[in-house]
């Protein structure tokens, strides 16, 4: 299969009101399914089922941390391609990117199915019905693995090439396919744990054979375009997603492990409910981070610093307005989100109300957060993004739990979100006025 150097569509300089929607959109593809799952077992299912679940959160982390680095950096090199207009590079950067990816994320499935025992056990599952539900979903959605990580790569080079209704028609597809196998899954086989995983295995993979389909936007998959010297950019400017979805896991195996010893089933299942709804407003800072980065690196690769700036403006200003909006959202809606998932118990369900409620006060400042990492990877100010990073979404959250634990106790633990990104988002306000007066001085 050979590399096309010449496209049928020319690439299309990017806007924010063409880019965002279909960025934070396809952040959902990742995701819904999963989502999904949470809901039907919540309603179906028991609530050991819920908090098993929630224990998979890190590893649903982990296979989109490592798919997310890949993508991540094929934003910064491709999207720099893209306004250098070298499609030759841009095909090799796709090739090297899917071949990797589709490798490391068989290596990671196997793991999964290979030793699901003791996976469960290491992300917090305590007793032997737990453990059990636990390694039954991780032997299914194992298989999903592949096509979730070469999802996280291929929108950065659709949205170039004129491919973003295909990237929204595959999103909904996935969406109608798992609800319609889930309720097949419960009403009809009883599949329990691993009747959902393979629920969300079987709409991952017909939604990407939807996705695959030509459409003549000239990207070719070539084995022989494999290059290790693109790897390895990829992964210097990707590896920034890892470390922030890598902070994303251990963050979340401290509050499993805070949750499940201070506070039993109820609270790990109301922190599965949390997580699930995260899942989806997560998407919005996602996306603008990941529009931030597209924008930046293409007038970055044009030379146009000025219109980079201008862009970066209208992204913040923006995403002050849409996350007002959804912590408003949910702080009014939290009892409706929280009654979908049908808790066992109106003990889990009056906590994950409260808990929802408390965590949604972090949305704007962790996209605030989000987009000025983004941008500082774009500008190649890589110390910058990396201690923004690891502030916003480990350091300063965990040890505001750890205060809160033992200060204010259990119930106000997913304020430690607020209150440790709320803190990054001073520092780095603190350090842009610093760093404005000692330009003026």
């Amino acid at each position: 299969m050979k590399i096309i150097t010449t496209v049928e569509k020319n690439i299309k300089e990017p806007s924010i009101a063409a880019v965002l929607p279909v960025q934070i959109f396809t952040m959902l593809i990742s995701i819904t399914a999963m989502f999904i799952d949470n809901l039907m077992i919540g309603q179906y299912l028991s609530d050991a089922a819920l908090a098993a679940y929630g224990y998979t959160t890190p590893v649903t982390l982990l296979i989109t941390a490592f798919g997310g680095m890949i993508g991540n950096g094929c934003q910064v090199l491709a999207s720099e391609s893209a306004g250098l207009e070298d499609n030759n590079r841009f095909n090799r950067i796709f090739s090297t990117a899917a071949v990797s990816g589709i490798v490391g994320s068989v290596l990671i499935g196997f793991v999964m199915v290979a030793f699901p025992i003791p996976v469960s056990v290491l992300l917090g599952a305590a007793s032997d019905e737990t453990i059990a539900l636990t390694a039954e979903y991780l032997c299914g959605i194992a298989f999903a693995f592949p096509v979730i990580v070469t999802v996280l790569i291929v929108p950065s080079f659709m949205q170039m090439r004129g491919g973003r209704k295909q990237l929204v028609v595959s999103a909904v597809m996935l969406i109608v396919l798992d609800t319609v196998f889930d309720f097949l899954n419960v009403l009809v086989f009883n599949g329990g744990m691993f009747g959902m995983a393979l629920a969300s295995v079987f709409s991952y993979y017909i939604s990407f054979v939807y996705l695959s389909l030509p459409r003549g936007s000239g990207i070719r998959l070539s084995v022989k375009a494999f290059s290790g010297k693109l790897l390895k950019e990829l992964l210097r400017y990707g590896l920034l997603y890892l470390v922030y979805k890598m902070c994303q896991v251990l963050l979340g195996l401290l509050m499993n492990h805070l949750l499940t010893k201070k506070g039993g089933t109820e609270y790990a299942a109301a922190n599965s409910i949390i997580s699930s709804v995260n899942l989806v407003t997560g998407s919005f800072p996602s996306g603008f981070g990941s529009t931030t980065t597209m924008i930046c690196s293409y007038y970055i690769g044009q030379k146009r610093i000025d219109k980079m700036k201008e862009k970066l403006r209208q992204l913040t200003k923006l995403s002050v307005a849409v996350s007002v909006c959804i912590t408003a959202s949910v702080l009014l809606l939290a009892p409706v989100l929280i009654q979908a998932f049908n808790p066992e118990t109106q003990l889990t369900s009056d906590i994950a109300v409260f808990g929802l409620r408390c965590f949604s006060i972090s949305m704007l400042f962790n996209m605030l957060n989000y987009i000025y990492k983004n941008s500082c990877q774009s500008l190649k100010m890589l110390k910058k993004a990396y201690a923004v990073c690891v502030l916003n979404d480990l350091l300063l959250p965990a040890a505001a739990a750890l205060i809160l634990m033992v200060c204010a106790g259990i119930n106000t633990l997913w304020l430690s979100y607020a209150a440790g990104q709320g803190i990054a988002t001073i520092v780095i306000v603190l350090y842009y006025l610093h760093k404005k007066e000692r330009h003026r001085s």
